[in-house]
């Protein structure tokens, strides 16, 4: 049964929760690599310039906007925004709409990354371990 949308919101999008330093470059790959994306952020001002661009947003506080976002029909959310507690209330939410999402999530620790897998976040990137990686690899000669 297809679900009533909001005009621009599609199936098999990937949802963005949030778009400053992280997000937007998640936003930048994935436009370039052709997915359809709908990125949720409060600055108002940064929505209306990506809808100029022809990208898909909603502006407004994520938790709020989820709902609209049609995350039964969405290949995956992808939360980046720092604050953990908000990221957590978002990880509930989006599991609560569809038991079989995928739920990526940004932390800064190791408790913090914990804390979101045990709401339901299906992986958690977290930045220490992701930098300590690439300077590795950056290292051995590798990218």
């Amino acid at each position: 049964m297809r679900r009533n949308l909001l005009p621009g919101v599609s199936v098999d999008q990937i949802v963005l929760v949030g778009c400053g330093r992280v997000g937007r470059r998640i936003m930048d790959d994935l436009v370039r690599s052709g997915a359809s994306v709908l990125v949720l952020d409060e600055n108002v001002e940064l929505i209306e310039q990506l809808g100029k661009q022809g990208i898909k947003a909603i502006a407004g506080n994520a938790l709020k906007a989820l709902p609209t976002a049609n995350l039964a029909d969405s290949k995956a959310v992808v939360i980046a925004i720092p604050d953990v507690f908000e990221a957590g209330q978002i990880v509930e939410q989006a599991r609560a709409a569809n038991p079989a999402l995928r739920i990526i999530a940004r932390a800064h620790t190791d408790a913090e990354a914990q804390h979101l897998t045990s709401l339901g976040a299906s992986e958690v990137v977290e930045g220490a371990s992701e930098i300590a990686r690439a300077l590795v690899q950056a290292l051995n000669g590798r990218k």
